[in-house]
């Protein structure tokens, strides 16, 4: 299933994790992961814009900046909407990207969690704004 990978790290620590997590996700065989590189200011800024390129994705995994990942980290799963039906796919998809964040958290002695768009926060608010701008696959 497609899957955009958003890393909004901004040191080589952080960018080393990213790698071994996009790596994780492609060796799943359960993605065809694709990445994107956004440096935003606060949480809440868009890090991607409208979609002009045309791929769309199932799910969207976005990185935060640090120092959100010092000690711990919170990664945000971004899917359609709660009011659109996810599918077995991609709950499944996001049951692994849970898993293998807190593997990866714990090989590097982090506490990682990924959150979904059910969960609340940051994911549930990029929802609707990636589903108009045309990033999610929604229906």
């Amino acid at each position: 299933m497609p899957l955009l990978l958003v890393d909004e790290t901004r040191t080589v620590e952080g960018s080393l994790l990213v790698n071994m997590i996009g790596a994780a996700l492609n060796r799943s065989g359960l993605f065809s992961v694709a990445a994107e590189f956004a440096t935003v200011e606060s949480p809440f800024e868009d890090p991607l814009g409208a979609n002009t390129g045309g791929d769309r994705f199932d799910l969207i995994l976005i990185v935060p900046p640090e120092p959100s990942l010092a000690k711990e980290g919170r990664f945000w799963i971004v899917t359609c909407s709660p009011g659109f039906a996810a599918g077995p796919h991609v709950q499944e998809g996001e049951r692994a990207i849970k898993q293998l964040v807190e593997r990866a958290g714990q090989q590097v002695d982090r506490n990682l969690e990924a959150v979904n768009v059910r969960d609340g926060g940051v994911a549930a608010f990029f929802a609707p704004l990636f589903q108009r701008q045309g990033w999610l696959n929604c229906g």
